[in-house]
């Protein structure tokens, strides 16, 4: 499998699309895992389901630890986003 690279100006096959989205979503985890535990904060992979329940959603409760989480998320939005664009290039999508 080649390399994924960040580049809007590519596509990205279906296989590649897959294996670097579980990927990044196993390493997201353990992060958040680890950001909750430095934070003393309960962690739940059920709160990327339910975000009524998400740290993300609830900045009254620690600013800190909010921002923590937020700053580790972007990052992963942002290659998120490039994937997908990539992949709908790949599928001939707009």
């Amino acid at each position: 499998m080649p390399p994924v690279t960040l580049s809007l100006d590519k596509g990205l096959g279906r296989t590649a699309y897959f294996t670097a989205g579980v990927t990044l979503f196993a390493v997201k985890i353990a992060i958040d895992l680890a950001v909750a535990r430095a934070f003393s904060r309960p962690y739940s992979p059920l709160y990327y389901i339910s975000p009524s329940d998400a740290p993300l959603f609830r900045p009254a409760e620690n600013a800190s630890y909010w921002l923590a989480m937020w700053a580790v998320a972007l990052p992963f939005i942002a290659v998120g986003f490039v994937l997908t664009i990539r992949r709908l290039r790949d599928a001939g999508l707009s």
